[in-house]
């Protein structure tokens, strides 16, 4: 069965980290998808540097400009073990992949991560 978070359900794993995954989602009213991440509170526990990393992440995200090289936050949700962080999907390549699979220089590589830090 199909996990559903507010009134959105989850349709596929695109990616993850450390403290959370990345699924693509759709609104159950519409059509329209999205991308959500969910946080693992219990990642957090015992190590207040890490929590204080997410609190200013999520701070900046509410803050930042939509642009191609980034996605918006739509919305936050909390549960008792997560946060859910649903963000405007934008299909492409991660910086990851551009980073080890694209043959960019150090300047097209530089002018990527600046776009992207136009987002705050």
């Amino acid at each position: 069965m199909a996990k559903i978070i507010d009134n959105y359900i989850l349709l596929e794993q695109i990616g993850s980290g450390s403290s959370s995954d990345i699924y693509k989602a759709k609104h159950l009213d519409g059509d329209e998808e999205v991308a959500i991440k969910v946080i693992k509170l219990n990642s957090f526990m015992g190590q207040p540097n890490l929590r204080e990393a997410l609190v200013n992440e999520i701070q900046l995200l509410k803050k930042s400009k939509f642009t191609d090289f980034h996605p918006k936050v739509i919305k936050m949700l909390k549960s008792s073990n997560h946060i859910y962080l649903v963000f405007d999907l934008i299909i492409g390549k991660s910086l990851k992949e551009i980073i080890e699979h694209d043959d960019y220089t150090t300047n097209e590589l530089m002018d990527h991560f600046s776009k992207v830090l136009t987002c705050v």
